[in-house]
């Protein structure tokens, strides 16, 4: 289903992805455009609800996203997209007084760990 009041997210190649209410990020990734990382803090609610896509991608390029907690139970806190159409939906969840991101639908994109 939908989320409600989604809203497109606007943001530049390695910069902090804001996480101010439901919405969506789509990535227009350069060619041979490897570097560059974005950053995705944990959600600011409960239900919170984020769909992050590539929109397009350039020969050779990629895009990954470190996320500032653990997104399933495996510890995977890195997204990387590298092909046009993968998409990823997070949900935010709180566990005692921590929130973090769960992975409600995966389509292509891959998953990692970093320590950091």
């Amino acid at each position: 289903t939908a989320t409600p009041n989604a809203k497109a997210i606007t943001v530049a190649a390695g910069a902090e992805i804001p996480v101010t209410g439901n919405g969506y990020v789509a990535l227009n990734i350069a060619e041979s455009e490897t570097e560059l990382t974005n950053v995705l803090p944990v959600p600011t609610f409960t239900g919170q609800e984020l769909t992050i896509f590539a929109d397009t991608v350039g020969a050779g390029g990629s895009r990954a996203i470190t996320v500032a907690s653990a997104i399933n139970a495996a510890g995977n806190n890195v997204i990387t997209f590298d092909a046009a159409g993968e998409m990823i939906i997070l949900r935010g969840v709180k566990a005692g007084e921590t929130f973090a991101w769960h992975v409600v639908v995966n389509d292509g994109a891959s998953l990692s760990t970093s320590g950091g």
